[in-house]
């Protein structure tokens, strides 16, 4: 078939209600996007079929607004993503920017899936594309380094993450401004691997930075303000601000509850930063009614194997600890780290935090030797990836 738009009233309106569905994107209005892409690629198939460079900006719509959700796992939805890739290739030839942002898009759903060498591989190729048909510090070359940061992050490379997301941060500042809520994305993803390298003062410096920036430009319930405020929150727990952390992240959890459905994993995120602060104050009857929801949510939205499932089960076994349930405290530390080492191996930096919670539960229950051993396991692992001189290193050495 022909990639030529047909002749007539139907491409232009087509067009014209593309526009209006990316300004729904624009505006964080994900849902509105998703339903009004969905009805418009209906209209698209009876209308006019032969269309397919109309077809492709709708699919890339939809595609965006169902990754926005975090709707990637939902059936089709890969499909979608991959039906965009192919009609841009063989519309538009495999070397043009429309094909890489159909790329860009099939390696967002990668990264949601947690599939993320597929994802880093998508990001790389529309990465060579867009070097050569847009030059070297156009936006859209910004935005593919900010997305492999973010795999470098996945993989517990916060220094690799770092400097990805700093040629980001560079080439956005110059191209569009610096205060362009593009530029605070990057912040915002600068912040969370500063915090991950131990440096607090410089990851609450970018969080709020990115948050001025999205205040500014953006509507007062944007979702991506709540991301801003969620990371700031998180920031200031680390840093045992939490003065500063309650309302950043009561106000980051009101803003999602507006813009998602009750179990959505956006949601789920800001109820366990919250419950982790509820833990740090002792208050932990509400600790405990926030974290076991997180963990509902997580287990049914992300599947009982991914990762985020076993951050919950870290943060769920220290308060069973604390409210004397030793045994669901040992269960779920131990489950937690049996789920972190199928996804990330035995030897990633981010196990080591699962060792020293099991670590923990083995000493209250006066299996001593376990918790030693486990422990020793923690401190090469950390040796290895932050160097022996490094805080953690001592804070694990402490414990031992």
């Amino acid at each position: 078939q022909s990639g030529s738009a047909p002749s007539g009233s139907a491409s232009t309106s087509f067009s014209s209600a593309v526009e209006d569905l990316q300004g729904l994107l624009k505006e964080g209005d994900y849902a509105e996007a998703e339903s009004g892409a969905r009805k418009l690629l209906e209209a698209q198939e009876r209308a006019a079929p032969e269309d397919l460079k109309g077809r492709i900006d709708i699919l890339d719509v939809l595609v965006q607004s169902l990754y926005r959700q975090w709707k990637v796992k939902k059936a089709g939805t890969e499909d979608l993503a991959k039906e965009a890739v192919e009609l841009s290739r063989r519309v538009y030839g495999d070397e043009d920017p429309i094909y890489a942002r159909a790329l860009n898009s099939l390696a967002n759903v990668y990264f949601g899936l947690s599939n993320l060498e597929s994802a880093r591989e998508v990001w790389e190729q529309a990465l060579t594309i867009r070097r050569k048909t847009l030059g070297p510090e156009h936006p859209d070359v910004a935005k593919t380094l900010n997305n492999l940061g973010l795999v470098c992050q996945q993989k517990g490379d916060y220094a690799g993450a770092l400097r990805l997301l700093e040629q980001a941060r560079i080439i956005r500042e110059k191209a569009l401004g610096p205060d362009h809520p593009d530029v605070a994305t990057t912040l915002t993803n600068i912040g969370n691997q500063l915090l991950n390298l131990a440096d607090y003062q410089g990851a609450i410096e970018a969080q709020e930075r990115a948050l001025a920036i999205r205040e500014k430009a953006l509507k007062a319930d944007h979702p991506l303000i709540a991301e801003s405020l969620s990371n700031l929150g998180e920031a200031y727990i680390v840093m045992k601000d939490f003065q500063h952390a309650r309302p950043v992240l009561e106000r980051a959890l009101a803003v999602n509850e507006k813009a998602f459905p009750n179990r959505n994993p956006y949601i789920a995120y800001d109820k366990g930063n919250l419950g982790r602060l509820l833990l740090e104050l002792g208050d932990y009857p509400a600790a405990l009614a926030q974290l076991e929801e997180v963990l509902d949510i997580d287990e049914k939205r992300r599947g009982p194997e991914d990762s985020v499932v076993a951050l919950d089960l870290q943060v769920l076994s220290d308060l069973y600890a604390k409210l004397g349930r030793q045994t669901e405290a040992l269960q779920a530390a131990q489950r937690s780290l049996s789920i972190q080492e199928k996804a990330l191996g035995t030897d990633h930096d981010e196990i080591s935090v699962a060792l020293e919670t099991l670590s923990s539960r083995y000493f209250e229950t006066a299996q001593y030797q376990k918790s030693l051993d486990v422990l020793g396991r923690a401190l090469a692992i950390v040796e290895k990836a932050l160097g022996p001189t490094h805080v953690e290193v001592a804070e694990v050495l402490q414990g031992m």
